[in-house]
């Protein structure tokens, strides 16, 4: 009977039996890949697998010929690895020195992997152990990766302030495409809807050195094109050869440069009263210069109303500083039972004033669950 062993993710790997025929194995391996472990020290030997070619999101067969020139007592059952997309078996339980075995090797590299090349390791306890030390055997699994065609993100942002002149002011976000043969960043295409005639896109090679299969693609987008109501559009980008596909979220807001967050506000009992408190920040993303007359404007502190529908909530600066401001919201008894009545959330308009600046906006007020 043969022995199987199976190697999952940074875990020892049980002996499981079944019948594999050398000739089937054989017929199955795409390649054979000769590692000599030879000894570092009197605690560790080592190795070197290099496999040409792995295709990436597809099982990989390659026949590892393990060569034990150290002075250790391998036990195959005793194995740990650094993915759990490798999966190692043998007719042999046990390895000895000077002696050589051929161990089925299953490599599945992930899909999405971002990079050329693909680096892992495969570690054997030895068979027998001193009672002081534990010396440890180890192969390095470099292979060169085929069929890479992966994104570094998948969503972009574009963000424009309100308030400003941005007719010249452009916004740029950038995409790095990692592609290996047969997929070529030449070839690929860029397709969607027609909110991507507003978006400039330039497809270029990667200038670090170390990044020969990363290519940049690069989104310039005018602020004024981002419509009031904001955006969002998805970007598909094929590869014609592998007709693969992956696809970019992209969104555009308009950003106001004073507004309260989060926009949706927990109201909690309080704990040094009877009475609701909802807590939240008020932020400033630029300054406004423009001249006013306003005597509230004057003072770094803003000015705020809430209200929820006709009711009034009082709302109190707790903490100030030049661009943001913590603020506090109170919710009487009587207040608490007429808004939340029938709901466990409601819509809470807020009027700001700040360094001359003024603005509405909406956030919702929401029951805690606690």
């Amino acid at each position: 009977m043969r022995l199987s062993i199976l190697l999952a993710c940074g875990s020892l790997f049980a002996i499981y039996t079944a019948d594999i025929a050398a000739d089937e194995r054989a017929a199955k391996a795409e390649s054979t890949v000769r590692v000599v472990l030879e000894n570092k020290n009197p605690f560790e030997a080592s190795g070197v697998a290099r496999i040409r070619k792995v295709d990436v999101g597809v099982d990989n067969v390659i026949l590892l010929r393990l060569v034990n020139t150290s002075p250790f007592e391998l036990d195959l059952r005793e194995a740990k690895t650094s993915c759990g997309c490798i999966e190692l078996r043998s007719e042999l339980a046990v390895l000895s020195p000077d002696d050589e075995c051929d161990l089925e090797l299953r490599l599945h590299p992930e899909k999405n992997y971002a990079g050329s090349t693909w680096q892992q390791y495969i570690s054997f306890e030895p068979k027998k152990r001193s009672e002081k030390t534990s010396p440890r055997v180890t192969i390095a699994l470099i292979a060169n990766l085929s069929g890479v065609f992966a994104l570094r993100s998948d969503r972009i942002l574009f963000v424009a302030d309100e308030g400003v002149d941005n007719s010249s002011q452009n916004v740029v976000r950038e995409i790095a495409i990692c592609t290996t043969s047969p997929v070529s960043a030449d070839t690929l295409e860029l397709g969607g809807g027609d909110l991507l005639n507003l978006i400039d896109m330039e497809l270029r090679p990667s200038d670090k050195e170390d990044e020969d299969c990363i290519s940049i693609l690069t989104m310039t987008m005018r602020s004024n094109d981002i419509p009031e109501a904001g955006f969002h559009t998805n970007l598909h980008i094929t590869d014609p050869t592998t007709e693969q596909s992956r696809t970019v979220a992209i969104s555009g807001i308009r950003r106001s440069p004073i507004r309260v967050v989060p926009t949706t506000l927990v109201c909690q009992s309080a704990t040094e009263s009877d009475s609701y408190v909802a807590s939240g920040l008020l932020i400033r993303t630029r300054v406004n210069s423009t001249p006013t007359t306003d005597k509230t404007s004057s003072d770094s502190r803003p000015y705020l109303v809430a209200k929820v529908g006709n009711q009034a909530i009082p709302v109190e600066v707790v903490q100030s500083a030049e661009n943001f401001c913590r603020i506090k919201l109170s919710v009487s008894d009587e207040t608490y039972d007429a808004i939340f009545s029938d709901t466990t959330q409601v819509n809470c308009d807020f009027e700001i004033t700040w360094h001359g600046a003024r603005r509405t906006q909406t956030v919702v007020l929401k029951l805690s669950t606690l």
